[in-house]
């Protein structure tokens, strides 16, 4: 018996080691915001995800102004601030756009490893960081995509 049940032990261990350790979410990882220190959240906006089992994809409606109502407040920033935006997740994306928003112009922003630079005047300031995980072999397949929203309050 005790042979029996040291087999079935092994044959679980087994397995167990063969099964897909890292379990994904059902929605996308979540973004946040670093800058003096502090760390603020984003507000999810579309995305398409799939959690291994299944895919899906949810379009979130952003106002005519480009906002959305934010669950969070503004992130209060000097002007020229360093700011870090943060995805806790393996893979990282390997694609990321920053699109700005001041009243009617829209922006694109450069992101450096992660890193942006606050706007040098005064003012709140709607930002989009979209987000993919493409396809290492096949660069016009995505395993992933998300946007993110998130206002700066530059004083």
């Amino acid at each position: 018996m005790k042979r029996w049940m040291s087999f079935l032990c092994l044959i679980v261990l087994i397995l167990a080691g063969c099964t897909n350790s890292h379990v994904k979410e059902s929605k996308p990882p979540k973004a946040e915001v670093i800058t003096d220190g502090k760390h603020y959240k984003t507000v999810l906006g579309s995305y398409c995800w799939d959690n291994g089992d299944n895919g899906v994809c949810v379009d979130s409606v952003w106002t005519k102004s480009g906002k959305r109502p934010l669950a969070v407040q503004p992130i209060a920033a000097q002007p020229g601030a360093d700011i870090e935006l943060k995805i806790d997740y393996d893979p990282q994306p390997n694609e990321v756009h920053l699109t700005q928003e001041n009243g009617e112009k829209e922006i694109e922003l450069p992101v450096e490893k992660g890193h942006f630079k606050a706007p040098g005047n005064p003012g709140t300031y709607f930002y989009i960081y979209s987000v993919w995980w493409m396809d290492k072999k096949d660069k016009h397949l995505s395993n992933g995509d998300a946007s993110y929203g998130f206002e700066l309050n530059v004083q």
